[in-house]
């Protein structure tokens, strides 16, 4: 009777033992496929992360061009403006010498 005690015991703790290896089994399933995911998961986000920082060196090279047309242009225009001033002196220069010549002109008359 004890032996038949014992022998049904061995073959409950071997079931539970079988059960116990299964959920292993399937945990460590679980677990591969969840460290899978994590890893695609973060392979995704490095992707989109080097996406943004290329944009993002785009966006900056764009800004760094752009300042140096406007240092350019700010450049031109200053030029363009101090010969306007130049052409608008001499304009006046013209203007006075052409008055002292009529006035001379009409003197002489």
């Amino acid at each position: 009777k004890e032996v038949k005690r014992l022998q049904t015991e061995a073959q409950e703790q071997e079931g539970a033992l079988r059960e116990l290896s299964t959920q292993e089994q399937s945990l460590k399933r679980q677990l591969h496929s969840a460290s899978a995911r994590a890893a695609e998961l973060e392979a995704r986000q490095r992707l989109k992360r080097e996406a943004a920082d290329r944009e993002m060196d785009r966006w900056r090279q764009a800004a760094v061009d752009a300042d140096k047309e406007n240092v350019q242009l700010s450049g031109e225009l200053e030029r363009m403006e101090e010969e306007r001033r130049h052409l608008e002196k001499r304009l006046l220069e013209v203007h006075s010498q052409e008055s002292q010549d009529v006035a001379k002109w009409e003197e002489e008359r």
